[in-house]
């Protein structure tokens, strides 16, 4: 076995091993403040294995895990759902599944909005840029353009 699948392995069975021991942790825990912070690395976790996946040109793994993560930080950690979108929008953008890619970055847009996260906004903005593009959508894809110019934080509809 070569060195980079050796550690590819090795880094997803560390993950994985990870997210049992927060199950784990969460199984007994009763305290709401390290519950919380559970919930958020156990999302971390998800992110971390998709970058994984991707890596590995395994896009649907990747996209399931995202779509997991999403629903996982609704539920558990709403601080994290921009990034939970974010990462879920790029595992559509790689499948080339532009349409939900382009509702996705929207969703991606306001909710970093909503969290003051400029960077995300901006990051966002770009994928929706990407995908308008591969949609043939050039006007809208130049009006993304100008409101990253502008350093909007115009919500998207």
């Amino acid at each position: 076995m070569e060195q980079n699948a050796f550690s590819w392995i090795a880094a997803k069975a560390m993950l994985i091993n990870a997210a049992n021991h927060i199950r784990e942790y969460l199984a007994f825990c009763t305290n709401d403040t390290m519950r919380s912070q559970a919930e958020r690395y156990k999302g971390q976790v998800a992110i971390n294995l998709v970058q994984l996946e991707i890596q590995k040109n395994n896009f649907k793994s990747a996209n399931a895990i995202a779509i997991k993560n999403l629903d996982h930080v609704k539920n558990f950690s709403k601080g994290y759902v921009a990034e939970a979108y974010s990462t879920l929008d790029y595992t559509q953008f790689l499948l080339k599944d532009y349409k939900n890619s382009v509702s996705t970055s929207k969703q991606s847009v306001n909710e970093h909005i909503k969290i003051g996260n400029y960077d995300g906004v901006k990051a966002s903005r770009e994928m929706l840029i990407g995908n308008y593009m591969k949609l043939g959508l050039k006007e809208e894809a130049s009006k993304e353009a100008q409101l990253i110019l502008d350093k909007s934080f115009k919500l998207e509809s």
